[in-house]
């Protein structure tokens, strides 16, 4: 499979016109069992054109955006998983969670301001604890 992606291959997919109806049937007449439709980008575009193509071929499938314009980006992707798990695709979540273990012995941060970090000259300090400040007219 990997050998058919090869340079001319990309840049006939660049050159000729995208076939995006004709895929969507095939997939549709399929003898795929409630195939679904997984959009990932930065909105829901091709909600509409998959909504016609499922109304002309007469077929109630699946599609699901990742994102959605307006919408908070971590909460859109949940709620794609959330549909995706809803349509019974299997999500293999532990892909998230690498093995590994969590670090229990590291030395705690104790926040101890007293010792100063920043080194100013006196007339940078006198200049930013100033009592007035100098007005412009």
């Amino acid at each position: 499979m990997a050998s058919t992606f090869t340079p001319s291959c990309w840049r006939s997919n660049l050159e000729n016109p995208v076939l995006f109806n004709t895929a969507v049937c095939n997939i549709v007449r399929s003898d795929l069992t409630t195939p679904v439709f997984l959009e990932i980008g930065p909105h829901a575009a091709l909600a509409e054109p998959l909504r016609q193509i499922f109304s002309a071929e007469d077929s109630i499938l699946t599609y699901v955006s990742s994102l959605a314009r307006g919408q908070d980006d971590t909460q859109s992707v949940y709620d794609a998983v959330g549909n995706l798990w809803k349509s019974n695709v299997h999500i293999d979540l532990s892909a998230l969670y690498p093995t590994g273990s969590v670090l229990t012995d590291l030395l705690t941060y104790s926040w101890d301001h007293s010792v100063k970090f920043w080194d100013e000259s006196r007339m940078c300090k006198e200049c930013r604890y100033r009592n007035f400040f100098r007005t412009r007219h």
